[in-house]
């Protein structure tokens, strides 16, 4: 005798009470605690540069979390513009610094770090050549870091005021041609209508 899969019926008077579907399983959800996260943004008080960037996800997928939350990993070929930014251990963080965030809006971010020497403040958005970064109100060079998130370069001790600004060209060329899209839209349809109307 051959056995048919379980179904559920509709509510008599929505269909005729028939088969709907089959019946299935409660979905299960799992929540997990971490326990070591890095920041939104942090302070980086070392560097260690590769060859290439698939040297970098590999090195970051080996690392330990102390590492990845005192070190930037760049390549080679992002590297410019660092300096005599130090690339060893000498520079590691001996006392608490300062990292505070005074706007956080979706294109613009603005923080004030307090530091005892030169660090490298590691943004997590994804790196895009469209962010902008003011250090202190001069334009500063956003890095590649870690692979795929910002890295920028606060060069001495004190305190610096760091603005980050996602400037897109298009973007105001699409706020000033979508109402005029959907204006000839609208008049296009009207002008389909009034033909039939009149018949």
């Amino acid at each position: 005798m051959q056995s048919e899969a379980p179904v559920y019926w509709g509510a008599r008077g929505c269909g005729g009470g028939g088969p709907v579907g089959r019946r299935r399983e409660p979905v299960r959800y799992f929540i997990y605690e971490m326990k070591d996260y890095l920041q939104r943004a942090y302070l980086a008080s070392g560097v260690t540069i590769f060859s290439t960037r698939k040297e970098v996800l590999e090195a970051l997928g080996e690392a330990n979390f102390k590492d990845l939350e005192s070190r930037a990993f760049l390549a080679k070929e992002d590297a410019g513009g660092i300096g005599d930014f130090p690339t060893n251990g000498e520079n590691q963080l001996k006392t608490p610094e300062r990292l505070e965030f005074l706007t956080y809006e979706p294109d613009r971010m603005t923080m004030q770090t307090t530091t005892h020497g030169s660090r490298m403040l590691i943004v997590s958005n994804n790196y895009d050549p469209k962010w902008k970064a003011f250090v202190n109100g001069k334009e500063t060079k956003i890095i590649r870091a870690n692979h795929a998130f910002q890295g920028i370069l606060l060069p001495g001790s004190g305190k610096s005021r760091i603005e980050l600004i996602y400037s897109d060209p298009v973007l105001p060329w699409l706020f000033i041609v979508i109402p005029f899209g959907v204006l000839l839209i609208f008049a296009a349809t009207r002008l389909i209508e009034k033909p039939s109307s009149q018949m």
